[in-house]
């Protein structure tokens, strides 16, 4: 009778440990993860190289339609953001969220950034003492560049939000982030329904410097979150709802969030026609963001039957491939567009593109399941305060 009970109670905890791995994140993650990976390794490395009439000069052409709006990835992985810190944040001290950040952050990075710094160096394009400059932008999060990749401005932003998640829990009042994620979003909506009215209306120069100015001032530093800010908030506000119930109040703040979301990724998509002149329409990115969200939703809603679908192995499998993104996305374009233009003359364009993507894979997977681990390990003991005797 005493193990019957033993099991189910074993069974009980296993259960409630596996619903708070929602591993339909973890697949959205490394969806996420490839998206831009492929944007940059298809698309973004060869702009350069396109011919003054912007027609592409190489053999990936046909991949284009399918690579350029791989950039989405990031306004994905923002949304994912808010939702899992958010969700991690809550029942934590403001010392146990700051440490686990640290952990889950610095190791990577300082790994990640090292190996791209002695690829850099190898190319003999930059200098010691600025290879130097940007490896340490890079690894302290500032918000301002060049960094070491061009990646690492994202976690500038990542940062940002999680000092927002940081000051509610050090002053106890985790209740609000909401509240303080709704204020963030909806001013970072309000920047972009505001850039697009003048850039619509540009003769009003002189009321577009009164009204919009101040925001396109602030906006400058993406650190602010009046750019992606609409992004974290939507991610937030969909643990909120998923977890608490929708409300009609929750309701329309996701709703008028996902409008600066949209109005952001339709103008990143302008700008990528004034850079390369392509016939390009932003319905993909913004299609492929939204399908995103709703993703989210269901892998929460449908987690535990997932998990029972895909199994045990499934499930660990899925965690690999989730904590693989982080390096994945830090390692892959500096490393991937050098393993591209050194192999793509002597083996062709599409070995050397899959040649990059293996490398970039076989190198996130060596940082997350080999390198990081003894380090975290090492920085939890670190940040332990030993009893008081």
């Amino acid at each position: 009778m005493d193990g019957a009970l033993s099991g189910r109670a074993r069974s009980s905890v296993e259960k409630q440990l596996l619903s708070r791995q929602i591993v339909g994140l973890d697949a959205l993650r490394m969806g996420a993860a490839c998206l831009v990976l492929i944007f940059h390794l298809a698309y973004g490395v060869w702009i350069p190289y396109m011919n003054p009439s912007g027609v592409p000069t190489h053999s990936f052409d046909f991949l284009w339609p399918i690579a350029w709006f791989g950039w989405v990835g990031v306004q994905i992985f923002f949304v994912l953001s808010g939702f899992v810190i958010a969700y991690s944040a809550h029942g934590v001290k403001a010392s146990t969220f700051l440490e686990h950040r640290l952990a889950r952050l610095l190791p990577a990075a300082v790994i990640c950034a090292s190996l791209t710094a002695l690829i850099v160096l190898l190319g003999g394009a930059l200098g010691f003492s600025e290879v130097a400059a940007r490896w340490l932008r890079s690894v302290l999060f500032l918000p301002f560049s060049p960094y070491i990749d061009d990646s690492y401005w994202t976690l500038s932003v990542e940062v940002a939000f999680y000092a927002v998640v940081y000051g509610t829990l050090l002053l106890k009042r985790i209740e609000k982030l909401p509240a303080v994620m709704a204020v963030i979003g909806l001013l970072s909506t309000l920047h972009w329904v505001l850039f697009t009215i003048f850039e619509t209306l540009g003769r009003w120069h002189g009321l577009r410097y009164f009204v919009y100015g101040p925001f396109r001032v602030a906006a400058s530093n993406k650190a602010t979150l009046l750019y992606h800010g609409c992004y974290f908030c939507i991610g937030v506000f969909l643990w909120l709802s998923l977890y608490r119930g929708f409300t009609w109040k929750r309701v329309l703040v996701l709703v008028l969030c996902s409008i600066g979301g949209v109005i952001e990724i339709d103008e990143r998509t302008r700008w990528y026609i004034a850079d390369t002149g392509l016939p390009l329409h932003s319905a993909i990115p913004v299609a492929l963001w939204l399908l995103s969200v709703i993703f989210v939703i269901a892998s929460v809603r449908m987690n535990l039957r997932i998990q029972h679908v895909i199994g045990t192995r499934g499930v660990k499998v899925l965690r690999r491939l989730g904590l693989m993104t982080y390096p994945l996305y830090l390692l892959h374009q500096t490393i991937g567009k050098a393993a591209v233009i050194a192999t793509r003359r002597s083996i062709g364009d599409f070995p050397a593109l899959g040649l990059a993507i293996a490398i970039a894979f076989a190198l996130a997977y060596i940082v997350s399941a080999l390198l990081e681990p003894p380090i975290q390990r090492w920085m939890k003991r670190l940040f332990v305060t030993p009893n008081a005797t």
